[in-house]
């Protein structure tokens, strides 16, 4: 009976272990305040190869986000924009038709500044590369104010691996400014 036992209380110690890490670590995953994506982006990709002088061909999904950072100069009220490229295939440009930076206070909304008319598209050329960075704008915000809304319409990359411009899923996200 204490061998039942003793089997027991281990088999319960184990679940309530695993329960508490998949739960921790699914709410940090969930509730990231760095989180500063927005738009994800997808291309299929043709792999050739051949195994035992076997040829085939087959296609996978590859994948990118492009993110926002928001810096401060200093103590100032000076804000600089840049948009960030990480993936799994290479890009060289960045387009938008618009691009706003605003109060995250939805009570009070305040525009800090926009880019971008929301007709034509602006572009920013990079670095053709995988992880890329691009200088967009200043804008200028009270430094009292941690976060900002950022928006932008019609974001788009160039993609190297086909030539051409893509969407992705965006999103809107308040963006902490460092």
């Amino acid at each position: 009976m204490k061998k039942l036992n003793t089997k027991i209380f281990s088999f319960v110690l184990v679940l309530l272990m695993i329960f508490g890490v998949s739960s921790t670590a699914f709410a940090a995953e969930i509730d990231n305040p760095n989180n500063n994506v927005l738009g994800t982006y997808e291309i299929e990709v043709s792999i050739s190869s051949s195994d035992d002088s076997i040829p085939y061909a087959t296609t996978e999904l590859a994948t990118g986000e492009v993110s926002v950072s928001l810096i401060r100069d200093g103590n100032s009220t000076d804000v600089q924009v840049y948009l960030n490229w990480s993936g799994d295939f290479s890009i060289n440009s960045f387009r938008f038709k618009k691009l706003t930076v605003a109060s995250s206070n939805l009570l009070s909304s305040k525009t800090y500044g926009t880019v971008g008319t929301g007709n034509s598209y602006k572009t920013y050329n990079v670095t053709a590369s995988t992880v890329a960075s691009r200088y967009i704008t200043k804008f200028t915000i009270p430094t009292d104010v941690e976060k900002a809304k950022v928006t932008v319409s019609n974001l788009q990359v160039y993609e190297l691996v086909n030539g051409s411009w893509i969407s992705g899923l965006l999103a809107s996200k308040n963006i902490t400014i460092n």
